[in-house]
């Protein structure tokens, strides 16, 4: 039987805590059922180094619509900017789908 790939997508374009992570989580499978493939949303030749060291294969996938969690960069909904972001996900959204696919 061949493995089931599994795709994941990395946000971080640096290492740090979700780099880290999902390293820990893809090195953690069975690779007899399953093949880890990272797609790098923020492709950066540090993080693909990262996990091609632990034979996981990445895929450069830079333009994924994403919305960076409020610990990175705080956005109140008061604050007119922040609409604009949130304006843009759904748009996104279709493209990111058919890219993951």
């Amino acid at each position: 039987m061949n493995p089931r790939r599994i795709l994941y997508i990395q946000h971080a374009g640096s290492l740090g805590g979700s780099t880290t992570s999902l390293l820990c989580t893809a090195r953690a499978l069975d690779r007899t059922r399953f093949t880890p493939v990272v797609a790098l949303a923020r492709p950066s030749s540090t993080v693909q180094s990262l996990y091609s060291r632990s034979g996981i294969e990445t895929i450069d996938c830079p333009g994924l619509a994403l919305l960076d969690h409020s610990t990175v960069a705080p956005r109140p909904l008061t604050n007119p900017r922040s609409w604009t972001i949130l304006a843009r996900v759904p748009v996104g959204s279709k493209r990111t789908a058919d890219r993951t696919l």
